[in-house]
């Protein structure tokens, strides 16, 4: 009768220290990020940026959370934590 809607899992995307992708991420839900992405990441839900990560491209998320490295810019619709090991070369935009 009524479709139950399917919500994202609290955290449905993980990319492992040892990984590494070329492109764009998109998730309707959490990232977390241990490896090297160049490019684009966006997420409906938090992103993490772990020590070990490193980022060419812009992260957008609703809550951002950095350890690594990220050459590129940052939008938050809610926080920015940066870590004292975190290393931001861009521009922050906090909603």
């Amino acid at each position: 009768m009524f479709k139950k809607k399917d919500t994202p899992l609290a955290m449905d995307t993980v990319l492992g220290e040892y990984s590494s992708i070329s492109g764009n991420i998109e998730s309707e839900g959490s990232i977390k990020i241990l490896g090297k992405v160049e490019g684009d990441i966006k997420a409906g839900g938090d992103v993490y940026i772990e020590a070990t990560s490193s980022i060419t491209g812009n992260v957008y998320g609703s809550n951002v959370y950095v350890s690594g490295t990220i050459k590129g810019n940052v939008l938050s619709k809610g926080i920015l934590h940066l870590m004292t090991q975190a290393r931001l070369y861009g521009d922050i935009e906090i909603g």
